[in-house]
């Protein structure tokens, strides 16, 4: 009985004290190893915004010199006042308020016509509902080049161009890939929930507005910042409808920097881009939580 006594009480060797050990050690390298390298991209995703920052403040011989410096030797913040504006009665304070304007709406109409159109997609029964929705899926794959023509004409017999409604009215009629991301998280959804509301007397605008709406925050989130990049980046569809200087979005007033000749002045463009990808840098910041959260519940969730 002694001997199997001694033999049941584990033995506290060095292998044993070593191995105990090397798995902490182990874990903290790789995660030193993991943040060095996310360290490392995330510096070089911040060098082009750098880039652009010093490029519109450094002085004219920093920006000739060769090889270029990350730090300019003399500032000259004054040039950003001159290209805000470059020349008699362009400002790009009315362009900001133009992109602004735009992009507000087209943020709106995307949200609500996803939603709408999603939670018809995900909850209501009715014929032909998974034909029409693949049928909708199939419009992905139609690049813009090949309906631009005809976009334009059909605004151009409505009388739009010129306007903005062009590029704000499209948003409230839906977008395939809000849609299918919107669809997925409300899928994802338990049905008791609609249940409960229903046993309650309240209808399908109810459960929309007081159940999948205040659910869906994240998925929202995601197709608020995918409009808004897009639209406030947008330089395509603002060149085709838009012919009044007065009337620019902030990414079309930038080639007013294009000189008579054919020159550029590169210093100016460079600072007045940088105030314009500010804002969606903010935006981003502030709301990349819920951007990923989105992305994570609508791409696995669903029956």
């Amino acid at each position: 009985m002694s001997n199997n006594l001694v033999r049941s009480i584990p033995v506290d060797s060095g292998t044993a004290r070593m191995a105990r050990r090397g798995l902490p050690v182990r874990a903290m390298l790789v995660r030193v190893i993991l943040y060095a390298l996310l360290l490392g991209f995330s510096v070089l995703s911040v060098i082009p915004i750098w880039w652009m920052f010093i490029t519109g403040v450094e002085d004219s011989a920093d920006f000739y010199h060769i090889p270029p410096s990350l730090w300019p030797s003399a500032w000259d913040f004054a040039r950003v006042p001159q290209a805000w504006a470059p020349g008699p009665g362009l400002n790009f304070t009315t362009f900001l308020v133009n992109t602004g304007i735009i992009t507000g709406a087209v943020v709106i109409g995307a949200v609500l016509s996803a939603s709408i159109v999603a939670y018809g997609f995900a909850r209501l029964r009715f014929p032909g509902r998974e034909a029409l929705f693949a049928l909708m899926l199939t419009t992905m794959m139609l690049p813009s080049a090949v309906t631009v023509i005809p976009v334009f004409l059909l605004f151009l017999g409505l009388g739009w161009i010129d306007t903005f409604l062009p590029l704000t009215v499209p948003a409230f009629f839906g977008n395939a890939f809000n849609i299918f991301l919107l669809r997925q998280f409300y899928r994802s959804i338990p049905p008791e929930l609609e249940e409960a509301t229903r046993m309650d007397g309240g209808g399908a605008m109810t459960i929309w507005w007081y159940i999948m709406i205040p659910l869906s925050a994240p998925a929202l989130a995601t197709i608020a910042i995918f409009s808004f990049i897009g639209t406030w980046n947008d330089f395509f569809y603002p060149l085709i409808f838009l012919n009044t200087p007065a009337k620019f979005t902030i990414q079309l007033a930038l080639h007013l920097f294009q000189g008579e000749y054919g020159g550029s002045d590169l210093q100016g463009m460079m600072a007045v881009a940088f105030l314009a990808a500010v804002p969606c840098i903010l935006v981003f910041s502030f709301f990349q939580r819920y951007f990923f959260r989105g992305i994570v519940t609508s791409g696995f969730g669903g029956r």
